[in-house]
This record gives structure tokens, sequence and C-alpha cells, in this order.
């Protein structure tokens, strides 16, 4: 019944075949700069809306639609929202089209309007835009009243907005599934938080990639870096997994943990490169000077709106890889307090911290487990600042390079040695794989939770301390068409190496087991590597290049050939000896 009056037959039926013809069969909705949002456009190629908000009115964009948008600039002037949403099976997408670069230009919009782009409804994928100039956010999920679920924020790069990048949360409490099972996948941000670009007490500064009131969020593979406000802060939220992301150089924290539980920090590379830009004034302290942000903090902050806040505990932090950062792990006690409880901070690399590698506040901290990291200080820069109460803390099977830590903080189960990196100092990961013959190697405690390392190798039984196991186990190997270098030592991913080849070789030329890499550059200069991350270079010139174990040591040898066939072989990688004669190919060469 519908008012008190039967339905009518034929009224049944359309009712029918309009939800029929949607279950269906997509429909691709299509937005252009050149389009127009009257009534009577069409969202056709042919007809295309003006706006993202034109494709989401009455009637428009369903369930299993994409809505496309054609490249150029948008100059935009008002916020563009999706507001209709899609279902499980069946989500809405809106994209560029392909082959196209769409820019969503936010310097127009007033700033009494949140964003550039905001989600509203459950089941949206967004992807692929380059946002920017935003008044207020560029990219957010904010649902008024209704829960928001299964979103996907994908492949956008984000940046010069006055407030956050990418916010996602709700007017609502923590208590609250306002905001839940959202992806946010390989965005970059960059140059955000621009209301706080004067870095004063009293300039107002917001997250770059901001999480508040929200539940079961993977944070993967983003980029964020040069902002003026924290990297990643994830604030009255549950169950978040900040994984494998690339942050560094923002302002005060780069990864902030502030009145969360159950989160899991895992693989995240967090470093400053000491841009000064994006220092902080921690102590207002005249002749003391500005430091970077910190690696990780964890706090609980108190605002006036947040109703039955949450105290942060139960967070998980492993196989993250920490550089030149403030200090690596900080625990501030302001404002709400609550101390450190149920922290497990584990198998992380730590080098060169500015301030202090691991700083805690005095408060009442429980049931916190510190085990198998490596600590690498330079410049005497102390190792630990803990003050107050440590009872609460468990540390067992570090490894202390550059200086001791607080007598609270050592173990028995410690080493007191050099780590032996690849390659200490920069920035890159793989600068922080530990060398076969180092101290960390199979010196760690086996922990349930943790059976992979940064590079989803499996762990070891014992474990390496730090972010990585050995690297030098290679799977495949291969050169692209360019000459770049890559490895994978798991067949999920590939590894590159620093360097250009033109032909490549596999061996293990020093005997330790583990595979080896040497090459030919398109000179036919001679470079091999061992620890998969250096390069030496043998004396001579070859055109071809191939492997034998020649002498029998069990070692992988080389032979090669000149461009006139003149034939050479090496069994200790330092001279050449030759045998008479002229090939035009080696058995085993690379082409």
């Amino acid at each position: 019944m519908l008012f008190g009056q039967p339905i009518k037959a034929y009224s049944l039926l359309t009712l029918l075949l309009l939800i029929f013809a949607r279950t269906a069969a997509a429909v691709d909705w299509f937005v252009a700069v050149n389009g127009n949002d009257s009534a009577t456009t069409s969202g056709s190629i042919n007809n295309p809306f003006a706006s993202i908000n034109g494709a989401f009115g009455q009637g428009y964009a369903g369930p299993g639609d994409t809505v496309y948008v054609r490249g150029g600039t948008y100059a935009l002037n008002q916020e563009q929202r999706i507001s209709a949403g899609g279902t499980a099976q069946a989500p809405i997408t809106v994209r560029p089209y392909p082959n196209e670069t769409v820019i969503l230009d936010g310097s127009g919009i007033p700033s009494s309007e949140p964003a550039v782009l905001t989600v509203l409804a459950s089941h949206v994928i967004v992807e692929g835009f380059n946002v920017r100039n935003s008044t207020g956010i560029g990219i957010q999920i904010w649902p008024d009243s209704a829960p928001v679920e299964n979103v996907v924020i994908q492949n956008n790069t984000i940046h010069d907005c006055q407030k956050s990048g990418l916010f996602i949360g709700h007017k609502l409490d923590q208590t609250t599934a306002g905001v839940s099972n959202v992806q946010i996948l390989n965005n970059t941000l960059y140059h955000n938080v621009l209301e706080n670009q004067a870095r004063t007490w009293e300039s107002n500064w917001h997250p770059t990639l901001g999480i508040l009131y929200s539940q079961d969020i993977l944070v993967r593979n983003n980029q964020v870096y040069e902002n003026y406000g924290e990297g990643i802060s994830l604030m009255q939220s549950r169950r978040i997994n900040v994984i494998r992301n690339v942050v560094h150089d923002n302002y005060s924290v780069n990864l902030y943990i502030d009145g969360s539980v159950q989160t899991r920090h895992e693989a995240n590379l967090v470093y400053s490169t000491g841009q000064q830009a994006y220092f902080r004034d921690f102590y207002r302290t005249p002749g003391r000077p500005s430091l970077p942000a910190s690696g990780i903090q964890i706090a609980n902050e108190s605002w006036s709106d947040w109703t039955n806040p949450l105290t942060a505990s139960d967070n998980t932090i492993i196989n993250n890889i920490f550089i030149k950062n403030r200090a690596a792990l900080n625990y501030g006690g302001y404002q709400t307090g609550g101390g450190l409880n149920n922290v497990r901070f584990a198998f992380n690399t730590l080098y060169g911290q500015v301030e202090t590698a691991l700083q805690i506040d005095p408060d009442t901290h429980s049931n916190n487990e510190i085990a198998n990291n490596i600590w690498m200080q330079i410049g005497g820069i102390p190792q630990t600042w803990l003050s107050g109460d440590t009872s609460g803390f468990r540390f067992h099977h570090n490894l202390w390079f550059g200086g001791l830590p607080e007598s609270v903080a050592q173990s028995s189960t410690d080493v007191y040695a050099d780590p032996a990196f690849a390659q200490a100092g920069g920035y890159a990961p793989n600068h922080y794989v530990v060398q076969s013959a180092s101290p960390a190697v199979s010196a760690g405690q086996t922990l349930a939770t943790v059976t992979g390392d940064y590079a989803s190798r499996l762990r070891q039984n014992p474990p390496t301390l730090g972010a990585f196991e050995p690297q030098n186990s290679v799977v495949l190997a291969g050169l692209t068409s360019a000459g770049s270098i890559y490895y994978s030592d798991n067949l999920s991913g590939w590894i590159n190496i620093p360097g250009g080849l033109d032909q490549l070789v596999t061996g293990d030329f020093n005997g330790d087991g583990k595979t080896d890499l040497a090459g030919l550059t398109g000179a036919g200069q001679i470079f091999y590597s061992t620890n998969l991350v250096t390069w030496t270079h043998l004396p001579g010139t070859l055109n071809k290049l191939a492997t034998g174990d020649f002498n029998g040591d069990g070692k992988t040898d080389l032979a090669g050939l000149t461009g006139a066939g003149q034939i050479f072989y090496s069994t200790d990688r330092l001279q050449w000896a030759s045998i008479f004669g002229q090939l035009n190919k080696l058995a085993g060469e690379t082409d």
C-alpha cells in the first residue's frame, strides 16, 4: 500500500524494470571542463556534466556506475560532493578518463566550505586525481549522520592545501561506527597545512593525513612529505593499520598516535632530511634550536568535543626504519596523560636521531615491550631519556651502538657493537640491510606476532635484529629496458638496486650460500655486488659475461668475451686469466 492506495500494476512493472536496469548494466557518466550541469544534460560522453556534483544529481550515478572526469584543470568555486553510494558488489567509482590528467583546483572555493572533494556515501572508489590549492581540506570523508563504510581513496596527488590533504572522520564520537573499512592507498601528499607555514605557537595546524573517530582503516603505500602539519595522525580511532608508507620532513610529528588503540605501524620509512622549513621550536627557549619531527609519537590529547575519549593502548610498532628524526619513539605526557600501555616496539632500525632515540615523559606506564631493535646513534646524541617510574617497560635483545642506553634499558641479551649496515647515512631502505657478518644476525628472539621483515621475507629462527633479515637471497633478478636493476626474494615484489647495467648474471661469488649479482655496463665495464646494495668494479672490459665454478671451490667464478672474441676468466674477482683462442658465444651467456 502507498498512502493508503493499492499500487497500480503498471507502476510496479515500471519500478521493477528500473531496478533490473540498475543491477543488469552499470552506467558510465562523464564530466568535462566544457560540460554543463543543466537539467537537460544527459551525462553522456558527448553531453557531459560540468562537475562531479552534476553527476551525483537526482537519479544519476548509482551502484556499479563509473563517473569519468575528462582531462583538464577544473577551477572549482564550490565543494564537490559524492552524495550517492554503491553496494558491496557494485561500488561507485569516480576517476579520470583513461590516460587523461585531471586537476581539481580549489583556490576559488570559499573558505567556509570544508574541502575540494567530500565523500558522503558508502561503497565508493575515488582514484587518480590531482587535488591542489584547497582553501580547506583536499579530500575528506565526513558523513553528517549516516555511517560511511567501504571507501577506497587511491592513487591521488594532493598538495598545497590550507588544511589537511586527506582527512576522514565524522561529527559523532568514537563510540559510533561513523567511518569504517576505508583503504587509503598509494596517494602522495605534500606542501599541505599551509595555514601553519609561519610555524608559530599561536598558528593552528591540521594533520596532513588525519583519521578521527574511525575504525578498521588501512593506510598503505602513501608518500607524505614536506607538510606544515603532522604526517599521518590517528585520533580517537581503533584498529588502524599504517603499513609501507614513506613519511618524512613534516612538522612536529611524522607518525602520531593520539588516543587511539589497536593500531599497527609496520614497515614504514620515517625520516628527516634536515629541511629546517619544517622544524618546530619545541621549547620556546632562546638559543635552543628548532628540531625536526619525531618519528612516531604517542599521546592523549584532550578536546572539549571529545566525549568518552579513548586512552592510547595496545599499539604495535614493528619493522620500521627511523632516520634522523627528533626521536624515533616519543611518549608525551601532556594534556590528559595516561602513560604508555601495551605497546610493542620491535624489529625496528633506528639511525642518527638528533635529540634522543627514545624519549619517554614521566607517567604511569604498563606492559610495554621494546625488543629486537637496532639503535645506532652518531655524534654523542643520547640513546634514551627515561624519567619517572620505568617499571612498565621490558627491554631485551636490542643492539646498541654509538652510546649506551640508561641502565633500565639494558639487558643481558643485548648486543653492543657496530651493526654493519650496508651503507648507513642515506635514506634508502636497503642502506640499512645488515651485512652477513653483522652481530645482529640471528641475535634476536622470535616473537609470534612478527613473522616477516621490512621486505616481507619470513623471519628466521632465531631472527635478525632490526627491520631486515639479511637481504642476500635472490630468487629472481633482472634489468629494465633502461638498464635499471631489480631483484625479488619473495616472488611478490621487486627491490631496486642503484646503478645501471646492460647485462646481468647471478652466482654465489663469496661462498656464503647467498645469491650475488654481476654485470656489464654498455661500455663493457664489469661490476659485482655481494650485498645487493653497493657495486665493486673489476678492472678490464668485456662484451659478454657468463658464470660457473671453474676451480671447484664452491664459489661462482666469472668468464667473458671481449668484443674481438678473446676469452677471459676470473676465480678471485681480482684479476683475469686468458684462454687461448677466440669465441663468438659463451655457454650460459645472457644474450
